[in-house]
């Protein structure tokens, strides 16, 4: 699996679960902006849970999966 073909599996179940379900209508640039703002805002978890390494490695996740997706 190439991490494009990874990418298009996680954005598909990102928009299954209603992660970008009210974007449908936003412009490119509109996309792009939220997009970031998800991403900042998983860093900022990521970044709060630094000294729990459990959730630290969800929050990583979450920001990996976040990042794709938005690729997406």
């Amino acid at each position: 699996m190439t991490l494009n073909d990874m990418r298009d599996l996680v954005y598909y179940d990102a928009r299954l679960h209603g992660l970008w379900g009210n974007t449908e209508k936003a412009s490119d640039f509109e996309k792009r902006v939220a997009g970031a703002v998800r991403i900042e805002d998983e860093v900022q978890e990521m970044m709060d849970a630094a000294n729990d390494p459990a959730h630290y490695a969800e929050e990583l996740a979450d920001v990996v999966i976040t990042c794709l997706s938005t690729a997406g």
